[in-house]
């Protein structure tokens, strides 16, 4: 059974990463369509912020799909798991990718529901260097840098799915600084932890922000009912449907 478990690991995430990868194609396919002429002449000033970020998700998402879930066990290291084809040149690369991925998605997902808010409630403009900068070159910063880590301290091993942060072999033990680990460490623990304690927190900071643009919308409309003649029904349609895009967004 647990033979017949790790093969199905490593097949199974590779429909998923078809049905992500096609998914990001046409979002990507629909913003370059709607800003072609600026995407054309290369004037990319006058692409606002959150359809270039939208597209440069897609972009990394593609990728992050393609290396981490769809290649999943074949770029690991021969005999670690099923269909494995790989070394450990390619699961450093499979292991960087992903976490890149990781971190990008989450990092710039965060900041776009910021952005959201800022244009909205405190009117920025988008389409400015200034703003493009500030919130552009942060996600593919962090993630360059937070991706190579491990490589340099031998962290990326085999997983069930894909090579990722990990201790080699599985089930190693690590006791102080005794440790019958090949690869990886007492810190692999550690980074693991700090890894998904980062994306709890960026879910944390998209859960204000959406409830805080929910808000905004609702003032927006209530000032509105002063104008509404007694007892006609007020009005929430723009309220309800931008609660609705943050509980998706979410």
């Amino acid at each position: 059974m647990s033979h017949a478990n790790d093969i199905a690991w490593a097949i199974l995430p590779k429909f998923g990463a078809v049905l992500s990868i096609t998914s990001s194609f046409f979002l990507a396919r629909d913003v370059y369509i709607k800003h072609r002429q600026h995407m054309t002449k290369h004037d990319a000033i006058k692409i606002p912020l959150t359809s270039a970020m939208l597209f440069q998700i897609s972009i990394n998402d593609i990728f992050g799909s393609f290396f981490s879930y769809f290649m999943s066990t074949w770029m690991m290291p021969i005999g670690t798991a099923p269909f494995a084809v790989g070394n450990q040149a390619t699961c450093d690369a499979q292991g960087y990718f992903t976490t890149f991925h990781f971190i990008y998605f989450v990092t710039a997902y965060t900041e776009l529901a910021l952005l959201y808010w800022l244009v909205v409630k405190r009117g920025w403009s988008d389409d400015r260097w200034s703003i493009k900068a500030l919130f552009g070159v942060p996600p593919i910063l962090i993630s360059f840098v937070l991706s190579l880590i491990p490589i340099f301290t031998e962290m990326y091993n085999p997983a069930r799915i894909h090579c990722f942060v990990n201790t080699y072999p599985g089930g190693c033990v690590v006791d102080g600084d005794a440790s019958d680990c090949l690869r990886g460490g007492r810190n692999t623990q550690l980074l693991q932890s700090l890894s998904f304690a980062y994306a709890l927190a960026c879910n944390f900071v998209i859960i204000i922000f959406m409830g805080l643009l929910v808000f905004v919308v609702y003032s927006q409309e209530k000032k509105g009912d002063k104008y509404i003649p007694k007892g006609q029904a007020k009005k929430r349609d723009n309220t309800i449907d931008t609660a609705w895009q943050g509980v998706r967004y979410t």
